[in-house]
Order: structure tokens, then sequence, then C-alpha cells
């Protein structure tokens, strides 16, 4: 059984709230195995922390992933540019963003961990909502499975800085995961609260949140996400859970980027795959 510890460097006046999580987590944790067929680490670290700290330990952890990768891949001098860019648009966006940002799933150094932003869900009015709890500790324990089943190599596909020097350009990693992730995750809330909840602001949201929430860049990561649900859904419908988690170890059956367009060319294709 999965152990789940909770960490809460966001000060004393939310102990109540890391207790909170961790009943939540420990009830939870169970059924995303269960739904998925996939197992969670024997330990599963979920970490309360101030925005500040978390955009700082982010910040560390993508400069060091960037380095590692660096001298592994060597990669070219222009994708060493296209790398330093693309960091330093995170930083900047992670500081913009962080409002809209209620928990995270993050594979530092030092071990994978849940990262919950208490001040983030106080901006989005649900500090004090279960149900969305429940669906945001679903969804990142989701994604606390999908690394474990490979030992992060799909993650790691994901998060890479160097996609040309990986070969995965044309692959869309993270339409995978999200979707997965989202699968598991609404199936869960429906089991525990009847439906399936989406995280949403609630009536307390700030207008900072409310402003990012509305933006077009965050519509459109919305709609990404919602056809990503969208085909994991028809193709475990179609073909199963067991039949989907093939995908875990075999790279070729993962979207591609023009497939994460639209709900129908990744089912097919995966429809037909999966029937060899």
């Amino acid at each position: 059984m999965t152990q789940i510890k909770v960490l809460n460097n966001s000060g004393r006046k939310l102990n109540g709230f890391a207790k909170n999580i961790e009943l939540l987590a420990d009830q939870i944790a169970p059924l995303v195995e269960d739904i998925s067929r996939l197992k969670l680490p024997d330990t599963v670290v979920i970490r309360l922390m101030t925005p500040q700290a978390w955009r700082r330990a982010r910040s560390r952890h993508d400069m060091r992933r960037m380095m590692a990768e660096a001298s592994k891949l060597k990669p070219s001098t222009d994708s060493m540019r296209t790398a330093t860019l693309t960091a330093k648009a995170a930083r900047i966006d992670r500081r913009k963003t962080w409002a809209a940002v209620g928990g995270e799933f993050v594979d530092f150094t030092n071990g994978a961990e849940i990262v919950i932003l208490p001040a983030a869900l106080q901006e989005m009015g649900l500090l004090g909502s279960n149900e969305s709890h429940s669906m945001v500790l679903a969804h990142e324990l989701a994604h606390g499975a999908q690394h474990h089943v490979d030992a992060g190599m799909t993650w790691a596909q994901m998060k890479t800085h160097f996609p040309r020097e990986r070969g995965t350009c044309d692959r869309s990693y993270g339409f995978l995961l999200e979707g997965h992730a989202h699968w598991v995750a609404h199936a869960i809330t429906a089991r525990l609260h009847g439906q399936s909840t989406t995280v949403k602001p609630g009536e307390g949201a700030t207008s900072r949140h409310q402003s990012i929430h509305d933006s077009a860049e965050q519509q459109g990561y919305r709609r990404f996400h919602d056809r990503a649900l969208q085909c994991v859904s028809k193709v475990i419908e179609d073909n199963g859970v067991e039949q989907f988690n093939r995908v875990w170890n075999a790279p070729e059956l993962v979207p591609l980027v023009s497939e994460s367009s639209n709900t129908e060319d990744w089912p097919q294709r995966l429809a037909d795959e999966l029937a060899k």
C-alpha cells in the first residue's frame, strides 16, 4: 500500500489543510491504481509550498535538467539557444500564472513529488473545496503512476529541452499524459462525488485568477486538455484499460503533434495498432 507523506512548507496556519490533504490522498491513491491499472511508488510525497518557493525550486530543477541533458545529448548551438530561451519563457510564465496552478507533479532531482500551492487555491476560491482538492490530487497522483510505470522515461520525453536530439519533435507526450491524468481524475471524482468534477474558479476567486483563467492562452490550454481527455476516453472505451496501457512501453503509440489537433486521428490509429 502506498504511503502518503505530506510536508507542509507553507506555514503552521495550514496544518489543518495539510492533514485534510493527507486523508484525501490516502483515500484516492488506491482508486488511482484500481482505475488506471498502474502502480504508484511505495511512498508519495505531497509538499505544500508558497508560490515563491515553488518558482525558485522549479527554475533550479529546470536548469539542472537542461544541463544534464546537454551533457548527455551534445545538442547543437541552435538547440541550446532554443532550450535556454524556452526555460526563460517558462520562468516568466510561472511568475505570471502561478495563481492558476493548484497542484503540479514534479520529478525533482531528489525524487518525484506532488506540489500543492495553497495560495493558488485561495486565489481560485477553492481552498475549502474538498471536491476540487479530490480532482487535483487524483490528477497529480495519476501523473505519479505514469512516472512510476516506466521509471520516468515517458515523463522525461515530455519535459525534454532537446526534442530534436531525442527524435521526438513529431510527438505530443503532453497530449498523452494530460489526457490520461484527466481521464483517471474524472473517473475517481465521479466515484467519490457522484459526478466528475471540473476545477474551475469558485465564488471567491480573485480578479487576478479570473484574468488568468479567461486569457486566450489558458482557454487554448483547456481546449488542448479537453481534446486529450476525449481521445483517451475513446481509446479506453473501445479497447480497454489494459490495452491502452501498452502505450507506456511503445513510443510509436504516443500521439503525433498533428493528431493532437482533433479527437479522431489518434484513437483511430491506436485502434488499428492495438488490433494487430
